[in-house]
C-alpha cells in the first residue's frame, strides 16, 4: 500500500504537483513527502503555475475586503461614539477648518478645499455659528479642462445645496504638468 502512495507521490511530483497538492490528494503529510521527494526537482506544471501568477491578485483582493469591512465597521462605531456634534464641538470643527483651509489676506472669507465633506461642514459652520445667510454664499470651482464646468456646478450645488446662480467663474487649470 505504501509502495503505490510513494509511486504516485513521485508520479505527482514529476508532473509538476507541489507538496500541497499530493498531500491533499493523497492524504500523506508533508514531512513522508519531504522524505520521498527531495531529490525530484519541481518544475510546476501550468495548474500550480497558473495558481502561483493568481496568487498575490487573491491575496491584494481578500485583504482589501477586509480593509473594506473593518472601514466600514470603524465608521459605524465611530459614528455611534460621536453622536450629535454639540454647537461647541460645530464652533471648533469650523475654526479647525478655517485656520487649515482658509484664506486670510482677502476682505471676504473663503475657504479652500475639493473634498466636498469639508465644504459642507464650512458651510454649515458659517450658518449655525457665524450666522451668514445661505444667499450670501459665492461658490468658485477650480476644474482641469477635462471636466465638464456645468456637471461640475450640478455635483457641488447638489452637495452644497448651494444654487448654481451663486456660483462665481470657474477657473480652469490649463497647467501642462498637471
Amino acid at each position: 500500500m505504501k509502495y503505490s502512495l510513494k509511486q504516485k507521490a513521485i508520479r505527482m511530483r514529476q508532473n509538476g504537483w507541489s507538496y500541497n497538492d499530493i498531500h491533499r490528494k493523497l492524504k500523506i503529510s508533508k514531512s513522508t513527502l519531504s522524505g520521498w521527494l527531495k531529490a525530484i526537482p519541481f518544475i510546476p506544471n501550468s495548474v500550480v503555475t497558473k495558481r502561483i501568477k493568481q496568487g498575490p491578485a487573491k491575496s491584494i483582493a481578500v485583504r482589501s475586503q477586509r480593509r473594506i469591512e473593518l472601514i466600514t465597521i470603524i465608521k459605524a462605531k465611530s459614528q455611534s461614539e460621536l453622536g450629535k456634534l454639540s454647537a461647541r464641538d460645530l464652533w471648533m470643527l469650523g475654526i479647525g477648518i478655517y485656520i487649515g483651509e482658509g484664506t486670510k489676506s482677502y476682505e471676504d472669507v473663503r475657504i479652500i478645499n475639493s473634498d466636498v465633506n469639508v465644504i459642507k461642514i464650512a458651510i454649515n459652520w458659517f450658518i449655525k455659528v457665524c450666522g451668514v445667510p445661505k444667499e450670501n454664499f459665492s461658490l468658485r470651482l477650480h476644474i482641469y479642462p477635462d471636466i465638464s464646468d456645468k456637471e461640475a456646478k450640478q455635483y457641488w450645488s447638489a452637495a452644497t445645496g448651494i444654487p448654481a446662480l451663486q456660483f462665481s467663474k470657474t477657473q480652469i487649470d490649463l497647467r501642462a504638468n498637471k
